[in-house]
């Protein structure tokens, strides 16, 4: 069983395995995944969900693009990606 996150982007995946692991603090994880500036919503609406996460041992996965990547695609379509850009997303074409 895992929990998929819209709200995270999939370069901050290693944050969200440390904070499930216990190494770093919730204040810390949500300073590393930019919260405030990549999600619009309160973090307090999804606390319960990353507290039970957390207790539990729940892999949390990110399932967000990464922002950078989408500004990309939106400017050049998807061809304007590099191959390594392509591989985050689609690993086995």
């Amino acid at each position: 069983m895992a929990i998929g996150l819209e709200q995270v982007q999939i370069q901050f995946q290693p944050v969200l395995d440390a904070y499930i692991q216990g190494s770093i603090t919730e204040e810390t994880m949500l300073k590393l995944v930019q919260w405030e500036k990549r999600w619009t919503w309160s973090f307090d609406n999804y606390k319960p969900v990353f507290d039970l996460a957390r207790e539990k041992q729940i892999p949390l996965i990110a399932l967000n693009v990464n922002s950078e990547d989408l500004a990309i695609v939106e400017k050049n379509g998807f061809q304007g990606l590099s191959p390594d850009q392509v591989k985050r997303y689609i690993k086995d074409p």
